[in-house]
């Protein structure tokens, strides 16, 4: 009986051992899966929550359904399950208006800087939007520091997106020259002021950019150079360079990589204004304006005597052939519109990889060469980089007609100042009107002042200069101060600026 029993007795440990086990491997699966469902709670009662957090809610969520259907071993519906995630994902970002970023595509790349207790306190600032739902949440924070936390909330910080950005409150901004806009007082800040706490300068020195942007968030500027190492000297709480304008070859692109720092622009804020002014320039080269008000300021009244200009230019611009370098963009496509509006013939060169031909628009695509070569004006309106530096140069000019007129709103190195000075003067175009000079910008220089070309009254009386003012029109400066506040409440919201911070190009 006793040797009887004690099998039993050895069965009923044995089944004693292997239910403890059981219930300890059943209890301990349990309360994983309460954390994964906590991680999912918080990240499905993202919906009232401040938009940014969004974007690493929405990847707890994916992380946290992965590591469900991996751990229930049901690798096989992994494919299924990512297909339904992102439809829903993309359909989510979709309506609050963001980037779509998420954890498939970081690999669960963890940077070094972020530490178990910071992923705490991140998290911890979020708890006060998801109150409601800190029964559900406590069991996970119980157990912040595990493994799976610390992958998933890691890699939702350390994917596609350059930086990090959350508000308790309104941002910081500040303002380094507002002058540049706002010159004569009679901007609106409204756009800007509604999202952000906001600071203005009307002028910045160079030294004075990093003290000025302490504690601040975001800083805007118009055209002012910000170097490399400003912006590497600039606090951690900056963000965003919220340029003012089309142009941001003033600021330094590697360095804002290097700090995690996006860039935004204003591009089409001077559409109306530039194309506007690039017309004006047209009409008084071709009725030879300039020479005329020059010979009366100066006290010769020839003209007004004589009832004739004489041997000054003077003809129509119907079926005159305006060519524009880089005629695909914002601006130049409002200048061709406005110039075949008016009858002339408008060619344009662009990319070398760019088809040749006619468009729909009815401007035609012509090689760099053959634009030189037919146009009766030619308008550089190309951004200044490397490339394009100097692009109007000596060669250039002997490939004009002599009866041409070149127009520089652009950007002045673009032309370079000693070929056109020599090309004036030799009768190899007909005249010039120039916007822009010297190389920087907010303001940017003006001519030297020993430059031959001030001498507008003898010898370069067929020569327009002009202070920077094509897009100064007070229409064109009040859209760029909204397009700035606009791009600021995008990026507060979580969306992905407009210049693409990996190849420093424009979004379009």
């Amino acid at each position: 009986m006793d040797a009887a029993s004690s099998p039993s007795q050895a069965g009923v440990a044995v089944t004693d051992d292997w239910s403890s086990a059981f219930h300890a491997h059943n209890a301990q699966q349990c309360k994983q899966q309460l954390r994964r469902r906590a991680v999912l709670a918080l990240a499905l009662i993202s919906e009232p929550l401040e938009r940014q957090w969004n974007e690493i809610f929405l990847d707890l969520a994916w992380a946290a359904w992965l590591d469900v259907v991996r751990s229930a071993r049901r690798a096989y519906q992994l494919p299924k399950a990512q297909r339904m995630y992102e439809k829903v994902l993309h359909e989510a970002h979709g309506a609050m208006g963001v980037s779509c970023f998420s954890v498939w595509r970081s690999g669960y790349a963890i940077p070094s800087n972020f530490s178990d207790s910071s992923l705490t306190l991140l998290l911890q600032r979020a708890l006060p939007f998801v109150q409601e739902s800190a029964e559900r949440v406590a069991p996970f924070l119980e157990d912040h520091s595990s493994a799976m936390f610390s992958r998933v909330l890691r890699s939702s910080l350390s994917s596609s997106r350059l930086s990090y950005r959350s508000f308790a409150s309104k941002p910081k901004c500040v303002m380094l020259n507002a002058a540049r806009l706002d010159f004569d007082g009679r901007m609106d800040w409204k756009k800007v002021t509604d999202v952000t706490e906001f600071t203005s300068y009307d002028i910045s020195a160079t030294e004075e950019i990093v003290p000025r942007a302490q504690n601040m968030d975001i800083v805007m500027n118009k055209e002012f150079p910000i170097p490399g190492d400003i912006i590497r000297a600039l606090p951690p709480s900056v963000k965003l360079i919220a340029e003012a304008g089309t142009g941001y070859n003033n600021i330094d692109l590697d360095a804002c990589r290097e700090k995690g720092i996006a860039i935004c622009n204003v591009p089409e804020y001077t559409t109306e204004a530039m194309g506007d002014y690039a017309i004006t320039l047209v009409m008084a080269l071709s009725c030879s304006l300039a020479p005329q008000m020059k010979a009366l300021a100066k006290g010769d009244r020839r003209y007004m005597q004589q009832c004739h200009l004489g041997h000054l230019d003077h003809f129509e611009i119907r079926g005159k052939t305006y060519g524009i370098i880089g005629g695909l963009g914002y601006i130049a496509s409002n200048i061709s519109k406005k110039a075949l509006n008016l009858g002339m013939k408008v060619i344009v060169s662009d990319m070398p990889s760019t088809p040749l031909g006619m468009r729909d628009s009815g401007v035609e695509v012509v090689s760099f060469d053959d634009l030189l070569k037919q146009s009766d004006f030619i308008s550089p309106m190309v951004p200044l980089n490397k490339h394009t530096k100097g692009l109007l140069n000596a060669d250039c000019f002997d490939k004009m007609k002599p009866t041409a007129y070149v127009i520089n709103t652009a950007r002045g190195p673009i032309v370079d100042q000693e070929a056109i000075i020599d090309a004036l003067r030799k009768k190899k175009i007909a005249g010039a009107a120039l916007d822009v000079f010297g190389e920087g910008s907010a303001p940017p220089p003006p001519l030297p002042e020993d430059s031959p070309l001030y001498d507008v009254f003898d010898e370069f009386e067929n020569v327009i200069l002009t202070p920077h003012i094509g897009w100064q029109r007070v229409e064109a400066r009040q859209r760029v101060v909204d397009g700035c506040g606009d791009n600021i409440a995008k990026f507060v919201r979580g969306e992905a600026m407009n210049i693409d911070m990996t190849t420093g190009l424009p979004i379009r």
